[in-house]
Order: C-alpha cells, then structure tokens, then sequence
C-alpha cells in the first residue's frame, strides 16, 4: 500500500475511459480519452503528479490494456472489483449513475480505502486472459461469432486469424460452454487430412544445485506420427494407458484405488515398456552454469 492524497478515478469502457483527477482545492476535473494508445498517450500527459496513483475497476477485458501501459509507464495503479465500488457506493447513498460521477466516486474509493496497488501478471497469464475473454464474448455470441480487434494483441489475433474465429462461423446453439466452443472449432481447423501426420515434441530444462554448483540437464522427446490415424498425440496419450491396464491385468500392478501416475511402482516399469516401442526421453548434462 502506497500513501498518496492525490487518487485518479477512471471508468473504462470498451471504446473510451472517464477520468477524474482533483485539483489543488479539492474539486475534480473530467477527461474523457479513447480506450487505445493514442488515449492513453493523451492521459499521460495529464498525470504530471509522479505521486497520482491511478484506481479503476477490473471491467471485463478493457482495463487490462490501460493498467499495464501505466504500470510499464511506473504508473501506480489499482484494480478494483466492481462489486466493491457498487457496494462503497450504496454506502454512499450515490443514486447518480454517470461516467464522470463513477470516475469521481473510483477515486474518492482510492482515498478512503488506500488500497494495495495492482501488479502486472505474467504475459502468457495476460494472453490466457485475453482469450478468455474473448470465449465468453463467442459464448454470449452464441450464434454468429463478432470480431474484435480491440480486446486481442496482434499474437493473439494472428491465433484467432489461424482458427477462422474472425470469419462468419454459426456456432451450433447446442454448444453451451467456451470450452465446447473452442473444441467444435479445433477439432474442424486441425483435422489431419489423409496424408498428414503430426508430431510431440516436448523438452525440459532442469535447473537445481549439487555440491553448491548450479547444474542443468535438458530432457527431450520427439515422436512422428505414423499416419492421420496412428498418430504421435494419440500414441503418447493412450500407449501408456493400455500398457497400465494390461499390467494390471496380468498382475505386475497390484495397487488398488485412485492413484497419481508418480508412483514408481506406476511410471517405472510403464517408462521401460515405452523405451521398448522406441519412446523415451533423453538427457543431456549441460553442466555447471552461472
């Protein structure tokens, strides 16, 4: 928690973003500014306070932009649950419902609460997030997807580009959740044609100390598929199953239960069974590294 008097209220929407900044005497100044770059650019200007911390609420996909451009700017910002603000304002018999007055009442939040200020995530969290939202957005649009290029970066949007999720598709109203959605669509882009084949390739890095060295070792796995039918997903997925239940079969497993497959008694003679059909990892001593 950052002390600062001086706490910027903004009411962001999908287009644009209301801003309340008070002044010397107490009062608030309203701006209104685009919810893209240029806006922002525009807002930054008006933040000459180094000590202003920004406060908004976490409203659906469009603060996510705004917060961590200010943040990359060393911007103090918080992100509030929108619940939280509805309930401060109930408690501040505010019956008035406009963008300037939500902005006004953000910030008069800021400066009774003081609360924690927010922290950019991870950026494959922000991706996920990004898709997320735009799932939901399919799945509200439940029958005729709509395009919008302001919620995705453009890695993402090259992604949705790939899947067709940008084109005039009717999602069948029988698919209720965003994950059918996204399965209805992947299972039609990335259907194997007759002489396709796919591939697993997996890779480990793993860092740890011995005798106060820090060592590396790289663990790899690749597999060709044979075919669009016997193919390397489908083999490293359901191999190792049918070689578990045979052995349990024949009586080489004897645990009883729901068990994790970490279990040596699981994983050690499964990984022998999978060497034998040529798949298995190798491992490489990187050595000792700074």
């Amino acid at each position: 928690m950052k002390k600062s008097n001086n706490y910027v209220g903004i009411d962001i929407s999908k287009l644009t973003f209301d801003v309340a900044i008070s002044s010397s005497d107490g009062k608030y100044k309203y701006f209104k500014f685009a919810n893209n770059h240029e806006g922002f650019m525009m807002f930054l200007e008006r933040l000459n306070d180094s000590e202003s911390i920004c406060v908004m609420e976490a409203s659906g996909p469009y603060y996510l932009e705004l917060a961590t451009f200010l943040s990359e700017q060393s911007k103090d910002v918080c992100v509030i649950n929108p619940l939280i603000i509805r309930r401060f304002s109930q408690m501040r018999m505010s019956r008035a419902k406009t963008d300037k007055k939500d902005a006004m009442l953000i910030a008069e939040y800021g400066k009774t609460e003081k609360p924690d200020l927010w922290q950019p995530e991870a950026a494959y969290i922000l991706e996920l997030k990004q898709m997320q939202a735009y799932l939901e957005q399919l799945n509200k649009n439940n029958h005729h997807i709509i395009w919008d290029k302001h919620l995705l970066d453009p890695n993402i949007k090259n992604q949705m580009d790939f899947l067709e999720l940008n084109s005039s598709i009717i999602i069948p109203s029988t698919l209720k959740t965003n994950a059918a959605i996204i399965q209805w669509i992947v299972e039609s882009k990335w259907k194997l044609e007759e002489f396709d084949k796919d591939a697993v390739v997996m890779m480990h890095e793993i860092d740890f100390l011995l005798n106060g060295e820090a060592q590396k070792i790289t663990s790899s796995l690749v597999l060709n598929g044979k075919d669009n039918v016997h193919t390397a997903m489908a083999t490293t997925v359901g191999l190792p199953l049918a070689m578990a239940t045979v052995a349990y079969l024949d009586g080489e497993l004897n645990l009883t239960g729901l068990h994790l497959p970490t279990i040596p008694a699981i994983y050690q003679p499964i990984l022998k069974k999978l060497a034998e059909e040529g798949i298995e990892f190798y491992e490489v001593a990187v050595g000792s590294h700074s």
